[in-house]
């Protein structure tokens, strides 16, 4: 068991991590940033006591961290979690979990054989507004849930990841870069696993990399789409539609201010309902969720098996879209 605060080590400082994991780190005292692996080691926002290595086989061989936030790109997620966990290492890896889901298993059962803590960045799962929507579900408060809508557009070319355009490197296009967290978000309402019903659109460059998908999905009678485009102006929408009225979350992935969440009722015996939450402990919250995970020594892989899931999913609408390219060429 290991107290607190515990020494994490930055595998991949890059604008992820400087404007969002570093931040977080700062308002904790779970954890304390010990070392970053970076080829920039001239830094100028961390303390001088935070060890720089230049590569990752260097901060493998420190025995002055407890655990790493992995936060490269996507092909490297799985090998470095693995040998990570292999030198007694806790980690914290960044969405998506790897590229495959065989991947994914082996990085749980390595987790589990070492009897240490493997979590996934699904960040969205520790947002105060999405828990609050999970609470509003499971009380039934605006009667039963029939469907989920999620959107997600952004624009690829302003997130400064040449290498998320390379299917090698990333995985994919915009369902593995944006739409894992659609998928994510559902599996975390519903407390269960979803199955894929239809490919609605699917348009993908001359690289393969899709940038606009649509997908629909069932769990038991409950339907679910996502709508995922990355060559749109940012917009995030969450949108749930009850027996008594429609529940929408407007910028639903937001990890800083105040989230609106709005009820309109189709019944004049039910209130309207607004609803402002503060969501700009999401990223603190998740890395207080991962040190209490390790200081109780009992690991906890719900996050990853459910992230592990929905890497499933993604292969299996890839395989599904990539047959669906193929019969639309034969015709031509």
């Amino acid at each position: 068991m290991i107290k607190q605060p515990i020494k994490i080590a930055i595998c991949g400082f890059g604008r992820f991590a400087k404007k969002r994991i570093l931040p977080a780190l700062n308002i904790t005292s779970k954890l304390k940033l010990a070392a970053i692996i970076d080829r920039d080691t001239n830094i100028s926002q961390l303390p001088n006591n935070v060890l720089r290595f230049r590569s990752f086989d260097e901060m493998l061989n420190s025995s002055d961290i407890d655990c790493v936030y992995i936060a490269t790109p996507n092909y490297l997620h799985a090998s470095q979690t693995i040998e990570s966990l292999k030198k007694g290492l806790h980690v914290i890896c960044e969405k998506p979990m790897a590229i495959n889901k065989n991947d994914c298993l082996k990085m749980i059962q390595t987790a589990k054989d070492k009897k240490l803590q493997l979590s996934v960045g699904h960040m969205l799962r520790y947002s105060d507004a999405i828990n609050e929507v999970r609470n509003l579900i499971v009380s039934k408060s605006f009667g039963k849930l029939s469907f989920i809508e999620v959107i997600f557009n952004y624009d690829m070319k302003f997130t400064k990841r040449d290498w998320a355009n390379s299917r090698e490197y990333s995985g994919g296009g915009a369902l593995i870069d944006a739409g894992i967290h659609c998928i994510d978000v559902i599996q975390f309402l519903l407390g269960t696993s979803i199955k894929l019903k239809n490919i609605d659109s699917f348009r993908a460059n001359k690289k393969n990399i899709e940038n606009e998908i649509e997908c629909s999905f069932l769990s038991d009678d409950i339907s679910c789409s996502i709508k995922v485009n990355s060559n749109k102006q940012y917009e995030s929408s969450l949108i749930l539609n009850f027996s008594n009225g429609k529940l929408n979350l407007k910028n639903f992935a937001s990890t800083s201010g105040f989230i609106d969440i709005d009820f309109v009722s189709n019944k004049t015996s039910i209130n309207n309902y607004l609803k402002k939450i503060d969501v700009t402990k999401t990223y603190s919250n998740q890395i207080d969720d991962f040190a209490n995970s390790i200081s109780s020594g009992k690991p906890n892989y719900h996050n990853a098996e459910q992230a592990t899931e929905a890497i499933g999913i993604v292969e299996q609408i890839y395989g599904v879209a990539k047959l669906s390219l193929i019969s639309d060429d034969s015709k031509h």
